[in-house]
């Protein structure tokens, strides 16, 4: 019973992180997974920096995981 709960908590980790790695990685880019944490990075030299958008993709990842985690069903 055990080894379903891990792979079923794995496959809920995994989803949340795929949520969040798509909403922000069009305007940032993925460092690295660290735990449960994906870390990003932009690249302020560009042209096209900009913090608002950079802020705007921050809050749509947060509100996709605020979501997909209300849908999640606990037995």
């Amino acid at each position: 019973m055990a080894n379903i709960c891990e792979a079923n908590t794995e496959k809920v980790v995994s989803d949340l992180h795929e949520s969040v790695i798509d909403a922000i990685e069009p305007r940032m880019h993925l460092n690295k997974l660290e735990g449960d944490a994906a870390l990003f990075f932009c690249e302020s030299e560009a042209d096209n920096f900009d913090s608002d958008r950079t802020l705007e993709a921050m809050d749509k990842a947060q509100e996709l995981l605020k979501t997909k985690a209300s849908e999640l069903i606990f037995v």
